[in-house]
C-alpha cells in the first residue's frame, strides 16, 4: 500500500480510504498520463496563492462546463511534480476524490459519511500534504458549507484560446484514433462549434468534434497519405457539424457558393413574378455566408407584404428548402393566435410562480431545439401591439430571454414576417407606377406599425399582383406536383394543353392569387384520379392522359401495361446484414440495486487483466448481447447504417465516448445495439471495438474498458440512488471543521450557476474561501494550447494536423459552438476530426501520413451545430479623464448624453461604448428588455418567485445577474440607464423651435407617462438630438470601419472612396429613422456586391478591393 512521506516529520503515512476512493493526479503526472496545461498561468498562480494561505486556503474553480476547470487542477499537480510550486507545496499530493466511487454500495444511512470522515482523519494524520480536489462540488456540500469556500471564476475560452488547446491536444487524439489532423480540422473544429453548437461550452464541444472526427475518419478511411495515415479533414468536422445540428453538409462547404450565386435561378423555379422578393432574398444569403453580414443580428429580417397568393409564404418554403435542407427548418408562428396582450407569454413561457413556466415558450424553446433556422411570422399585423415590442429586441440584437431566464441566441435565424397590409393599393397598381405603388403601401405600414418597429427590419418587400401569364407559369408547377407524386404510385399522367386552358380559366381570380388554381386542380383533376383509383380502374404502371373534349367536359384514357411493383418499391437490403456497424453497447438489468459496486468492481478486472473473468453479478442481472449474436438469437439489422455508423464513430473517441440513442417508441434503438453486438462478432468493426463484449444494462454505472453498455431509458440514471436522506448535507458538515482550521486543503470546481445555488447559502463557508477567477482563454491563447497538444493527437489518431486546422478548430468552434467554451470545444473538434481523418483518410500526405485538414474542422462543425456545411495602456484615471473624447468615436451628435455619461446614454449603443470603455467589455452589461415585464406579475422574473412558488430557486433575472437569489442584492457600484422613445414626434420637429423648448415639451409628455416620484429620483433625463448631416457622414465611417475591420478578419483590405461615401449619406438619409438607414445602404450598396464577389472567387485573401464610382454614379469594385 502507497504511502504518503510527511518531510517535516520525516515519517510515512498510510492513506488506504484516500487511495480506494481517490485519484492520485500528481503519480498520473509523474507517469506522463495528464493532458498538458496550456495558458491558464493566471489561475493557477491564484489557486497556488490560495493554497499557500495559513487559512480559508481552499479556492473553489467557478466555470462553465468544459472551460477547463479540472485541467487547471492537473496543471496544479505537473506543476507539484516539476517542482514548480513555493516550498509549502513542494511534495504535496493532490488527489482528485471521485464521488461516485465513495458513494457506491453505500446502503445504510451514514455509510457515505463514514468513508468521508476517514478520508478527512487520513488528511489530517498527513500534516498537510494532501490536497483534495473535489469536481461537481455542489453534489457534496450544503448551504453551511457554502462559507468555507472562495470561488475562482472559470470562463469559457475564446476561439483562439480553443484552437491552441486543441492543438495541444492533438498528439493525444492522433495517437488514439491513429489518425492525422490537418490544420484546417482543428481551426474547423474550434470555429464551427463554437459558432453552431449550442448549449454546450469551448473547449469541450471542440474536442468532442475533433474525437469524433477522428474516430469517423478512422472508419471511414475516406482521406488517407501517402504513407497510409488516415487524416482527419475538414470535411470530417463539417460532417459531424451538420450531422450533430442538422445544418445540410453543402451549406458549410465552399462548394456552396456556386449555389448561393445561382439562388436566384433556383428560387425562380418555384415562385413566379416576383422578382425583387426573391433578389432580395438571395443577396441576404450571400451576405450571411460570405461573412460580411453583422454577426450580432440575425442573418436578415424581411417584411413581405402584398395580396394573398402571390407567394410570399411560398418564397419561405422555398428559401427553407433550398438553403436550410427542408421545411422541418421553418419555425411557423401564426400571429392570430396572438392577438391578446397576454398572449406574448406563449412565445417566451409563462414567467416564474405560473403554471407552464418549466414549459418555455412556443418561439424559444423551438430556436434552442434548432438555432438554425427560419422564422415565419404568419400575418404579423394580427398580432397585438404589444408583441412587437418582444420582437424588437431579436430584430436588433438577435437575442430574447425566455420566461425561465435563458438568453436565447437569434444570430443563426433568417426571419420573414408576412403581412397582406396594403393589398387594395396594390390590385389597384395598375392604375399606377409600381413605385408609387410602394410609397402607398409604406404610408399604410407607419400607420400599422411603430416606426422603431419598421427600422429595425432589414427590407420590406411588396409582392406584385400576378398576371396572366405568371399565373399558367404556376399552374405548370402545380401540375408538376401532382405528376411525382403519381410517378411515385408508378402511374404516369399527362395533360392536354386544352385542359391546361380550362384549368387557367376555372382558376383565375386576380384578387386571390394563385390559390384558386389549386382549388380548380383539385376539382377538376385529384378528384377524379382518386376516385378511380380507388375504384380500380387506374393501377399501378398504368399511363393516364388528361384532355377536354369538343363540349368542354374533361376526358380521361389510361393505357394498362405491364407494371413492375418491385422495381417501384424496390428496397435496398444488403446481401449481408452485418455489414452495418449496430449500436449501442451493453445492458445489464440491474434490479438489485446493492451490487452495483460488486458489478463495477467485476468489470474493472475485466479493464486491468485484459482476459476473461467470471463475473457473477454482471451474469445474473446482464443480457450479453454479443453472445446472442454468437447464438443467432438476434434479428437482423436492416437499414439504420448512419446510425450505427454514428455509435462505431462515439465508441471510438478517446473520451466522452458514450452514444445515446435517441427517438420515440419503437423506432428501433434496441436493435442498434443488437446489431452493433453482431458487428463485434462478425470482426465488422474498428480494432478498438474488436474483442469487446455487449451487455444489456437497464440501471446501472458507466465503466470504460471491455465491457461496453448499452443503456435503455438512460434518462432514469439522472436522480438514481440519490436517497434523499440528507446525506449530502452530512457529507458537508464533516468538511467543516477541517475547513475552518485550514488543516484541509480542498480545491473545488463547479459552474457559477452552482455555485451560487449551493455554495454561497453560507456566509460562514464562503468568507474562508478565496475566488480566482478562470477566464476563458482568447482565440490566440487557444490556438497556442492546440499546438501544444498537437503532438499528442497526431501520435493518437495517427495523423497530421497542418496549422491551417489547428486555428480552424479555434476559430470555428468559438464561432459556431457558442454554448461551450474555449479550449475544450476545439480541442474536442480537433480530436474528433483526428478519428474522422483516420477513418475515412480523405487526404493523405506524400509519406502516406493521413492528414488533418481545415475541412475536417468544418464538417465536424456543420455536423455538430446543423449549419450547413458550404456554407489596458492608459491608467483608470487616465481613462476616465478622456473618457468623452473615447465614448465620441462611436456616438456622434449627442455630446449632453455624453458629458452626462461621462460625469449614459445613446440608447443601447452608448451603453455598450460605456461598458466597452469603462467596465471592460459589453458583456458587463445587464440588459433586460421591458417588453417582457409588461404584466404586472412580470416582477417575479426581477427578483424571484417567492418560497412555494414554481421557480423559486431559479432567482430572478435581474438580482441573480447582479449576485445572487437569497440575498439583499447591492446595486451601488452599478450604472443604470433607461431608454424611450417618449417625445420622439416632438423631438423630430425640433428644428421648428429652439432645443430648449423642445426639452420642455418632452418633460410634458415624460410627466405623463411616469409618476413624478419616479422621474424625481433619476439623476438626469437625458434627449437626444435629431441627427444632422455632418454627423451622418461620422456614423457612415463608423459603419464602414466594421465592415472593414470583417474584411481584415478574411485577409481582404477594403478601401471606400469618399464619392462612395456621399452616395450612401445621399441613399440612407431619413431623418425620422436615424441611423438605421445608413446601414441598409451600405448594405444593399456595398456588402451584396462584396459577397457575391468573395463567393464567386474574385475576391480571395490577401486581395486589396478599391470601391467607388463610375462616371453614372454606379458603385464598382476594383
Amino acid at each position: 500500500m502507497e504511502k504518503l512521506y510527511n518531510k517535516n516529520e520525516q515519517q510515512y503515512h498510510e492513506i488506504p480510504t484516500l487511495q480506494e476512493y481517490g485519484s492520485d493526479l500528481t503519480k498520473m503526472a509523474q507517469e506522463g498520463k495528464l493532458e498538458p496545461l496550456i495558458g491558464r498561468k493566471k489561475e493557477v498562480e491564484s489557486v497556488v496563492q490560495i493554497l499557500c494561505k495559513r487559512r480559508k486556503n481552499n479556492p473553489c474553480l467557478i466555470g462553465d462546463p468544459g472551460v477547463g476547470k479540472t485541467v487547471i487542477v492537473e496543471g496544479l499537480a505537473q506543476a507539484i511534480v516539476k517542482a514548480q510550486v513555493p516550498n509549502k507545496l513542494q511534495g504535496n499530493k493532490v488527489f482528485s476524490l471521485e464521488m461516485g466511487r465513495l458513494v457506491a454500495g453505500t446502503t445504510y444511512r451514514g455509510d457515505c459519511e463514514e468513508r468521508l470522515m476517514k478520508i478527512v482523519q487520513e488528511i489530517e494524520n498527513s500534516k498537510g500534504t494532501v490536497i483534495l480536489f473535489i469536481d461537481e462540488l455542489h453534489t457534496l456540500i450544503d448551504s453551511a458549507l457554502k462559507r468555507r469556500f472562495q470561488a475562482v471564476e472559470v470562463p469559457e475560452p475564446s476561439v483562439d484560446d480553443t484552437i491552441q488547446i486543441l492543438k495541444g491536444l492533438l498528439k493525444k487524439y492522433e495517437s488514439f484514433h491513429n489518425v492525422e489532423y490537418s490544420e484546417k480540422a482543428i481551426t474547423a473544429a474550434a470555429h464551427l462549434s463554437n459558432q453552431y453548437i449550442r448549449g454546450r461550452f469551448l473547449p469541450d464541444k471542440a474536442i468532442d468534434l475533433i474525437d469524433q472526427a477522428g474516430s469517423r475518419a478512422q472508419l471511414h478511411k475516406t482521406e488517407v497519405t501517402t504513407n497510409g495515415q488516415v487524416m482527419v479533414t475538414e470535411a470530417d468536422i463539417q460532417h459531424l457539424i451538420s450531422s450533430w445540428t442538422g445544418i445540410p453538409l453543402e451549406n458549410l462547404s465552399p462548394s456552396e457558393s456556386n449555389k448561393l450565386l445561382n439562388m436566384e435561378k433556383t428560387l425562380h423555379k418555384r415562385i413566379i413574378g416576383q422578382d425583387e422578393a426573391v433578389e432580395a432574398i438571395s443577396r441576404a444569403i450571400r451576405r450571411a455566408r460570405a461573412g460580411i453580414r453583422d454577426p450580432s443580428r440575425p442573418m436578415a429580417s424581411f417584411l413581405f407584404t402584398g395580396p394573398t397568393g402571390v407567394g410570399k409564404t411560398e418564397l419561405a418554403n422555398a428559401l427553407a428548402v433550398e438553403y436550410f435542407g427542408s421545411k422541418e427548418s421553418i419555425i411557423r408562428l401564426d400571429m392570430s393566435e396572438y392577438m391578446e396582450k397576454h398572449n406574448y407569454a406563449r412565445l417566451i413561457g409563462s414567467p416564474p410562480g405560473y403554471i407552464g413556466h418549466d414549459e418555455g415558450g412556443q418561439l424559444t424553446e423551438a430556436v434552442l431545439r434548432r438555432p438554425h433556422s427560419l422564422i415565419l411570422f404568419d400575418e404579423i399585423e394580427k398580432a397585438h401591439p404589444d408583441i412587437f415590442n418582444t420582437l424588437l429586441q431579436i430584430l436588433e440584437d438577435g437575442r430574447l430571454t425566455d420566461g425561465k431566464g435563458q438568453t436565447v441566441d437569434f444570430k443563426n435565424t433568417f426571419i420573414i414576417m408576412t403581412s397582406n397590409i396594403g393589398n387594395d393599393v396594390i390590385v389597384k397598381g395598375d392604375q399606377f407606377d409600381f413605385g408609387q405603388v410602394k410609397v402607398a403601401v409604406a404610408k399604410e405600414l407607419r400607420e400599422k406599425f411603430r416606426l422603431e418597429f419598421l427600422n429595425r427590419l432589414d427590407d420590406v418587400v411588396v409582392f406584385k399582383q400576378l398576371d396572366d401569364v405568371q399565373l399558367k407559369q404556376i399552374m405548370d408547377i402545380m401540375l408538376k406536383d401532382v405528376i411525382e407524386r403519381l410517378e411515385r404510385k408508378n402511374i404516369f399522367l399527362k395533360v392536354t394543353s386544352e385542359f391546361k386552358e380550362k384549368l387557367a380559366k376555372e382558376g383565375t381570380a386576380p384578387t386571390y392569387g394563385a390559390r384558386p388554381l389549386k382549388r380548380a386542380i383539385v376539382s377538376l383533376l385529384e378528384d377524379c384520379l382518386a376516385e378511380r383509383i380507388l375504384r380500380g380502374d387506374i393501377k399501378e404502371g398504368d399511363s393516364v392522359t388528361v384532355s377536354v373534349d369538343e363540349e368542354g367536359n374533361i376526358t380521361k384514357t389510361h393505357h394498362q401495361t405491364i407494371s413492375s411493383i418491385s422495381s417501384a418499391y424496390k428496397t435496398d437490403i444488403p446481401e449481408n446484414q452485418s455489414q452495418h456497424f449496430p449500436s449501442a453497447d451493453a445492458t445489464i438489468n440491474l434490479y438489485k440495486t446493492q451490487h452495483k459496486y460488486q458489478l463495477v468492481c467485476e468489470m474493472e478486472k475485466l479493464v486491468y487483466k485484459q482476459q476473461q473473468f467470471y463475473v457473477p453479478t454482471l451474469q445474473q442481472y446482464g443480457l450479453d448481447l454479443t453472445k446472442m449474436a454468437q447464438e443467432c438469437k438476434l434479428d437482423p439489422l436492416i437499414g439504420r447504417k448512419e446510425q450505427v455508423e454514428s455509435v462505431v464513430e462515439i465508441l471510438c473517441k478517446r473520451r466522452k465516448n458514450n452514444p445515446c440513442l435517441i427517438g420515440d417508441p419503437g423506432v428501433g434503438k434496441t436493435v442498434i445495439a443488437e446489431g452493433l453486438a453482431q458487428a463485434i462478432v462478425n470482426a465488422q468493426v474498428p480494432n478498438k471495438l474488436q474483442g469487446n463484449k455487449v451487455f444489456s444494462l437497464e440501471i446501472g454505472r458507466l465503466v470504460a474498458g471491455r465491457i461496453i453498455f448499452f443503456i435503455d431509458e438512460l434518462h432514469t440514471l439522472i436522480g438514481a440512488g440519490g436517497g434523499g436522506g440528507g446525506g449530502a448535507l452530512d457529507a458537508a458538515n464533516i468538511l467543516k471543521p477541517a475547513l475552518a482550521r485550514g488543516v484541509l486543503k480542498c480545491v473545488g470546481a463547479t459552474t457559477q450557476d452552482e455555485y451560487r445555488k449551493y455554495i454561497e447559502k453560507d456566509s460562514a463557508l464562503k468568507r474562508r474561501f478565496q475566488t480566482v477567477e478562470v477566464p476563458e482563454p482568447s482565440i490566440e491563447e487557444t490556438i497556442d494550447i492546440l499546438n501544444g497538444l498537437q503532438n499528442k493527437y497526431e501520435s493518437f489518431h495517427s495523423v497530421k494536423y497542418s496549422q491551417e486546422v489547428i486555428v480552424a478548430a479555434a476559430r470555428l468552434s468559438n464561432w459556431y459552438i457558442s454554448d461551450r467554451f474555449l479550449p475544450d470545444k476545439a480541442i474536442d473538434l480537433i480530436d474528433h476530426a483526428g478519428s474522422r481523418a483516420q477513418l475515412q483518410k480523405t487526404e493523405v500526405a506524400t509519406k502516406g501520413q493521413v492528414m488533418v485538414t481545415e475541412a475536417d474542422i468544418q464538417h465536424l462543425a456543420s455536423t455538430w451545430t446543423g449549419i450547413p456545411l458550404q456554407k489596458l495602456s492608459l491608467s483608470d484615471s487616465n481613462k476616465l479623464l478622456i473618457m468623452e473624447k473615447t465614448l465620441h468615436k462611436r456616438i456622434i451628435g449627442q455630446h449632453e448624453a455624453v458629458e452626462v455619461i461621462s460625469r449614459a446614454i445613446r440608447q443601447a449603443q452608448l451603453a455598450n461604448a460605456l461598458a466597452a470603455e469603462y467596465f471592460g467589455s459589453k458583456e458587463s452589461i445587464i440588459r433586460l428588455d421591458m417588453s417582457e415585464y409588461m404584466e404586472k406579475h412580470s416582477s417575479a422574473r426581477l427578483i424571484g418567485s417567492p418560497p412555494g412558488y414554481i421557480g423559486h430557486d431559479e432567482g430572478g433575472q435581474l438580482t441573480e445577474a447582479i449576485h445572487g437569489k437569497g440575498k439583499t442584492v447591492d446595486f451601488k457600484n452599478t450604472i443604470i440607464i433607461l431608454t424611450s422613445n417618449i417625445g420622439n414626434n416632438v423631438i423630430l420637429k425640433g428644428h421648428q423651435f429652439g432645443f430648449g423648448q423642445v426639452k420642455m415639451e418632452v418633460a410634458d409628455e415624460l410627466r405623463k407617462t411616469f409618476r413624478p416620484e419616479f422621474l424625481n429620483r433619476l439623476d438626469e433625463v437625458v434627449i437626444f438630438k435629431q441627427l444632422e448631416y455632418a454627423q451622418l457622414k461620422q456614423i457612415v465611417n463608423i459603419m464602414l470601419k466594421e465592415v472593414i475591420q470583417r474584411l481584415k478578419e478574411k485577409n481582404i483590405t477594403l478601401v471606400v472612396g469618399s464619392e462612395v461615401k456621399e452616395k450612401l449619406i445621399k441613399e440612407g438619409n431619413y431623418p425620422i429613422y436615424g441611423a438605421r438607414p445608413l446601414r441598409r445602404a451600405i448594405v444593399s450598396l456595398l456588402e451584396d456586391t462584396l459577397a457575391e464577389r468573395i463567393l464567386r472567387g474574385d475576391i480571395k485573401e490577401g486581395d486589396a478591393i478599391l470601391v467607388s464610382l463610375d462616371n453614372k454614379g454606379n458603385v464598382v469594385v476594383t
